[in-house]
């Protein structure tokens, strides 16, 4: 459970830092992509 916790705090982080470098980089229609592919990734791995 106290994993399942982590795990879900640590892929928030991940979004957040992903989505600030997406921003800073490229598009918003790329960014949203890569946030797509984030949750399909967070999906398979639970």
């Amino acid at each position: 459970m106290i994993k399942k916790i982590l795990g879900v705090i640590l892929l928030i982080i991940i979004i957040l830092i992903a989505m600030g470098y997406c921003s800073g980089r490229r598009s918003a229609s790329d960014n949203s992509n890569e946030i797509r592919v984030i949750n399909v990734t967070f999906n398979k791995s639970e």
